[in-house]
Formats: structure tokens, C-alpha cells, sequence
């Protein structure tokens, strides 16, 4: 509606009629079938949700206990994923397209469409963050980047197709070729550096992905400059970094969705379920919330993970003796896992009773009859 009235001028009354219809038209027709759906599979409770959600995460963006370094370091965090994921050789190609049709102000639709996707992209960086490292409510903002980078693709392609063709053709398939020796550029400021911090690897760990960051943006760049103009550079930019995170994501042995770099689920569940009996309890993360429920294992929600303290887990260890304790590194906070690990009585409480495994990102303590001890 912004964009709308900013460009009221070069707008007839018709077509601003026409955007405030569509607008009322598909909020009525997303709650409608809202409602329908959320009551038909989830019931009233998800229903209101819907509603009571966004209030929530004002509230808790509101009262989240951190200083203004440590948000300011938090939206930097998730800004990098953000970037990584989508790539800013994609965001640089849509914001010039935004850029063209906002100047021009001859193409209302795209240039509504595009601040609408660039507004509800910043709303849910500042207040939602990443689910668990992963871009989850920002993914709906990907087919207006890709309308907008894509239209300016199509109008430098043929920069690049002149542009000496074999010789940047070659190039471009040799960098592809040693991007995927990379590592992951996803990696670290997901999953890798709790593992960094954890173990006292941070600067040379740190050191090295922003090495191989560093090459992943770097490098498809220069093959693209061989051809010699800026928006042909960032095209070529754009196609060989995505096509080498595509590539590398597709041979991965890790999540690439939600909790991006998990390893090891499969295992854990199987492990704890070898042992398990009904109705014994699993002090587990959130992703494991709908595992075992066949045996009417107790569940730990969400809610506890995130207000749970070390005074909170010995009560669930002494009252509770669950069978498998189970921590996650894509799940936990870092302060969860320091406060965890350097607990003595936590760590006194496993070694007496429990079997301790570590399965990918997750680590596991299984626990054990007097006497027993597991291979």
C-alpha cells in the first residue's frame, strides 16, 4: 500500500481500486481457508495461533534477555545465514531490478510486489531470527527475490553469452569445480561454531571458513568479470555459487534444512528405542518431540528448552530417572551446553548412571542397570 500511494501519480484511481480489492480479497480468502484447514487437522488450539503468534514473538523479541551487544551480535549471526543461504549475488541482482522499477515507476505490480518481499524479509530477520540456523518463515519471500533476480538475469544473459563464450564458459566450470572442495560455507555459523567454541577451536576454525567463504563469494566473481561488464560478472557470480551450494548440499551427509548440519537422528533414535520401555521417560531436544510416542514416552516441549535452567534438569534426573538424556548442537544454545557440561553434579549424576555416546551433532546418555555397562 506504500509503494501504492507513493506512486499514486503515475497510477490511475482503476488500478489503486484494483490493488485494495486484491489485498482485502486474499486476506479474507487466507483466513477462510485458515480455519478450515488449521480446525479440520489441528484443531482450535492452532487456530488461535494463528492470531496470538505474532503478539508472542513481539513479546519475546521484547523481553529476550540480552544486552544490545549481544542482539546486534545475534542479527549479525542471522544475517549471515540469511546471505549465505540465499546468496548476495541474488539479492544484489533482485535490488538492482528493484531499484529500475522503482525509479522508472512505470510497473506498479513489481515494484508493490518486491517492497513487499523486502519488508517482510527484514520484519521476520529482526524479530524471528533463523529456526534452528535455518531460514524457515523467510523462504516466502525466495519467489519474489527469484522474480526479481531472474527478469535481470534474463536482460544481462546476453552480456555473457557474447562476452568470449568458451573461454569464461571454462573458467566458470573450473571455479564450480573447486568450490565443491570447499567446505560447506553454510556450516559454520550454523552448526560449527558451537562445535568450535566447545572444543577451544574457535580462531582456527573461524580462520578457516572465512577463508573458504570468503572463496565461495569471491571466486565465482572473478570468473564472471572476465566478461568484462558488472551486471554480466554478478550473473555469472550468481549461477556458479549457487550451483556449487546446490551440488554440495544434494552430496551431504547433514541436514540442509531445519537444524542445517544435524547428523546423526536416525542413530539416536534407534539407539534409545533398543532400550526403551513404556512409559519410561526421554529428557530429549525438540526435534525428538513426536519420537517414541508409541510407547507413551513423557515429552519435554519446547517451552521447557527454552526457559529450562541446570536446577531444572537435576529435578528431571532425581524425580524422573529417564531413560536417554539426549543434547543436540543445533538445538541447544551454547550457554544450554556450557551450563550442562561444566555442572558437577550434572556430570557426576551421568557417570554413575548413565552411557554416554556421541552420534554426530548429538551426544547421548543412556541410562544403564547397577552393573551393566553397554559395548
Amino acid at each position: 500500500f506504500a509503494a501504492g500511494w507513493w506512486h499514486r501519480r503515475h497510477a490511475s484511481g482503476s488500478w489503486l481500486r484494483l490493488l485494495w480489492q486484491a489485498s482485502l480479497s486474499g486476506t479474507l480468502l487466507f483466513l477462510g481457508s485458515w480455519l478450515v484447514i488449521s480446525l479440520w487437522l489441528w484443531g482450535p488450539e492452532s487456530t488461535i495461533t494463528l492470531f496470538a503468534s505474532p503478539w508472542q514473538s513481539l513479546q519475546d523479541s521484547a523481553l529476550r534477555p540480552e544486552g544490545p551487544a549481544a542482539r546486534v551480535l545475534r542479527l549479525g549471526v542471522d544475517g549471515v545465514r540469511l546471505l549465505l543461504w540465499v546468496s548476495p549475488w541474488v539479492l544484489l541482482l533482485a535490488g538492482w531490478q528493484l531499484r529500475r522499477l522503482t525509479r522508472a515507476a512505470t510497473h506498479l505490480p513489481g515494484v508493490v510486489i518486491g517492497w513487499a518481499g523486502v519488508i517482510y524479509g527484514v520484519i521476520y530477520w529482526l524479530l524471528r531470527g533463523t529456526s534452528w540456523s535455518f531460514p524457515r518463515y523467510h523462504v516466502a519471500v525466495m519467489p519474489v527475490l527469484a522474480l526479481l533476480a531472474g527478469t535481470m538475469l534474463q536482460q544481462v544473459l546476453g552480456q555473457v553469452i557474447r562476452a568470449r563464450r568458451g573461454f569464461v564458459a571454462a573458467t566458470g566450470l573450473l571455479t564450480l569445480a573447486g568450490l565443491l572442495l570447499l567446505d560447506d560455507p553454510l556450516l559454520f555459523p550454523t552448526v560449527g561454531w558451537k562445535q568450535a567454541v566447545l572444543f577451544g577451536s574457535l580462531p582456527s576454525a573461524g580462520g578457516r571458513w572465512l577463508i573458504h567463504a570468503g572463496l565461495f563469494l569471491v571466486a565465482p566473481l572473478l570468473a564472471g568479470s572476465l566478461a568484462r561488464r558488472r551486471g554480466a560478472a554478478v550473473a555469472c557470480a550468481s549461477l556458479i555459487s549457487l550451483g556449487a551450494l546446490d551440488l554440495t548440499q544434494a552430496q551431504a551427509a547433514y541436514r540442509v534444512s531445519y537444524q542445517y548440519g544435524a547428523q546423526g537422528k536416525t542413530e539416536v533414535v534407534q539407539l534409545i528405542a533398543a532400550h526403551l520401555q513404556p512409559g519410561e521417560a526421554v529428557l530429549a531436544t525438540p526435534e525428538f518431540l513426536h519420537e517414541w510416542r508409541q510407547m507413551q514416552v513423557p515429552r519435554f516441549s519446547l517451552g521447557f528448552w527454552q526457559h529450562s535452567q541446570v536446577a531444572d534438569w537435576h529435578a528431571v534426573l532425581r524425580e524422573q530417572q529417564p531413560r536417554a538424556v539426549v543434547f543436540g548442537l543445533t538445538t541447544q544454545t551454547l550457554a544450554q551446553w556450557q551450563a550442562w557440561l561444566r555442572d558437577d553434579l550434572l556430570q557426576q549424576e551421568l557417570e554413575a548412571h548413565y552411557e554416554a555416546h556421541i552420534m554426530g551433532t548429538y551426544r547421548v546418555w543412556l541410562r544403564r542397570p547397577a552393573g551393566v555397562r553397554y559395548a
